[in-house]
Parts: structure tokens; sequence; C-alpha cells
């Protein structure tokens, strides 16, 4: 019933104020929608307004299908152009953000619409939703991707995933996640999988013997390198 009521009285309290609102600059938009949530209360933001995500999965050998930590951890996050900082995990194997809701009534999980978020970020991680591309087709799932290096010309990222294993054990069958990671740059709008250093080279043949000298043989596709090489191409 106090809802209800609260709900009719900014009813019409907007009706009577939006024409005033929507004719000034868009801070005094923004004052009233937070003067809205501090009456209407957090449980009714917008970025708790998600699905219940709680499932029962049966996951051995201490694998879990999360980035870095199976914990909830407080990170940043901008959701729906606003930004919160919250209680969040990323599940990689499904590709969505999660995010600890608590309140007098209820504890549980919310996944987040992944189309209205903008960014968020987990400790030194970075990572953004991109808009759908050709050529990210076979990696974009929901769209998540980590930022990892930006620079004039060139943007590395990297698509997290999870591989499932299915394992017999007695009398049920229990599943173990191991990560897999795919790195991708950005050259001239265009987004290209790195699987090699001949994917490299077949985009930027004009920097072949600089990728040659610095690509030797037994180095890793790793972030750090990666990163390395295409601020290295930056610089020239």
């Amino acid at each position: 019933m106090f809802h209800y009521k609260l709900s009719y009285f900014f009813a019409l309290f907007f009706l009577f104020t939006s024409s005033l609102i929507f004719s000034q600059h868009n801070s005094s938009t923004d004052t009233y929608y937070q003067l809205f949530d501090r009456y209407i209360g957090e449980e009714n933001n917008s970025i708790n307004n998600g699905y219940n995500a709680n499932t029962q999965t049966r996951i051995i050998d201490n694998s879990h299908i999360y980035f870095e930590q199976s914990d909830f951890i407080d990170a940043f996050v901008i959701y729906n152009n606003q930004p919160y900082t919250k209680k969040i995990k990323y599940d990689v194997y499904n590709d969505h953000v999660l995010v600890k809701y608590i309140n007098q009534q209820n504890n549980f999980t919310l996944k987040l619409n992944s189309q209205m978020i903008d960014k968020f970020e987990i400790g030194q991680h970075q990572f953004v939703v991109l808009k759908k591309n050709r050529s990210l087709n076979k990696l974009y799932g929901n769209g998540i991707f980590e930022k990892i290096y930006t620079g004039k010309s060139f943007e590395l990222l990297a698509k997290h995933n999870k591989l499932r294993h299915e394992v017999l054990k007695g009398d049920y069958i229990g599943y173990y996640f191991n990560d897999k990671i795919t790195f991708l740059f950005k050259y001239k709008g265009v987004y290209y999988t790195i699987n090699s250093r001949k994917d490299i080279l077949k985009v930027l043949p004009e920097y072949s013997k600089i990728i040659k000298k610095m690509y030797k043989r037994g180095i890793l596709l790793n972030a750090s390198f990666l990163t390395k090489l295409f601020k290295h191409l930056d610089n020239l």
C-alpha cells in the first residue's frame, strides 16, 4: 500500500513538473531522477531491475564460470547511463554481469541486461559492451569484451570464455571449467582475431619486419606482449 501511494504521489508530481524539467538543462533532469530514486528506494533503481540468476549446477575441482573469482567484489559499472558501485561478478561462461542484491526481504543474484551496460571495471580490468559488428560475429556473445589497450591507430581487446568439460563422478555428472582467452585488435574500424603472428602480418604487411623482429619464436600470445607490440606500432 505504501509503495502504491508513493508511486501515485510521484506520478502526480511528474505530471505537474515534467514541462518545467524537460525545458531545462539535463542537470535539472538528473537532479529530479536522483530525488525520485531517493524516495522510491534503491531496490527500484534500474540496475536492480534484472532477472533472478540463482542457479544450481554441480561444478567440481574448485573451478567456476566467473572472471578470476567466484566471489562478488566491489566494482564500478555504468548501467542505463548511470554510474554505480556495486558488488558484482562477471559470468564468463554465459557472458552476463551479475549483481548481488540484498535488502530486508531479499538476498539473491540479478542478471543485468547486457545491452544496457556501457562499461564495468573489476580490479584493474575494464570491460565494455561493443555494438554488433560483422567482424565480431564469431566472438560476440552478449558483446562484453575486455579493453586492454587503446592507442591512436590500434585497439587491443580480449574476449573471455570458459570451456566446459563433463565428467562422470560416480552416480552423477559433474562439470569443470577452464579459461579461454581470444585476443583481437581493431584497425581502421575493423576487428581482427589474433590466433597467431600470421593474423597480424596479414592485416599489417607494412610492419612485417618490425612484427617479426618483436614476435620471436616461443613468445606467447598474452596481453602483456600484445600491448607492447601495438604500443610500439602506434609510436612509429
